[in-house]
Parts: C-alpha cells; structure tokens; sequence
C-alpha cells in the first residue's frame, strides 16, 4: 500500500485511525458507514497520514460485501489525490 508509505501486513490491523491526521478526519470517515449501509457503496475525499507523517488526499471508495450486513466487511481503494488537489488549488489561485 505504498499511497500510505506502508505494506499491507502494516495496516492488516489497523483501522482508519491509525492513519487519521485528526479526529475530525476520522469522524468523516466514520460517518460513510450509514450510508454504505443504505446504498452498499460510497466514496469520500480526506486526507491520511503517511508512515513518516506526511499529509496526503486521498478518494476512499467503500463497498460493503453484503450491505445487510456490515459486519461481514468492507472493501475499501485507497486512492492518492494529492497530486489533483495541487493542480486544483493552483488552478483556483490563477483564476483568482
């Protein structure tokens, strides 16, 4: 999972807030679950810690593996947008 500068046998265990710069970031990611709950999918932009505590955008996409129930798992792709979110904040500042 180098979008985390970490291996996946390094996030098996870990939940989302092991990487969460905030508690607010890991609340928004908290609050997706009702919604993939509902619908069965969703997708969300925040931003996660690197292992050497860099700040990065991401796109997680969540889909539930039976939307009845949740607890059977979550599939969730990790996206890195940092790169996006650069040229996009750019972008908003030349038309500025």
């Amino acid at each position: 999972m180098s979008n985390v500068g970490l291996f996946r046998d390094e996030i098996t265990d870990k939940g989302f807030r092991a990487f969460c710069p905030t508690n607010e970031e890991y609340q928004t990611i908290e609050q997706i679950y009702p919604i993939v709950s509902r619908l069965g999918y969703s997708t969300i932009e925040t931003q996660l810690s690197r292992k050497n505590g860099e700040l990065i955008h991401v796109s997680l996409s969540f889909n539930a593996i039976n939307k009845k129930a949740l607890s059977q798992g979550v599939a969730v792709s990790l996206t890195n947008i940092t790169e996006r979110k650069r040229v996009e904040q750019r972008l908003e500042q030349a038309t500025e």
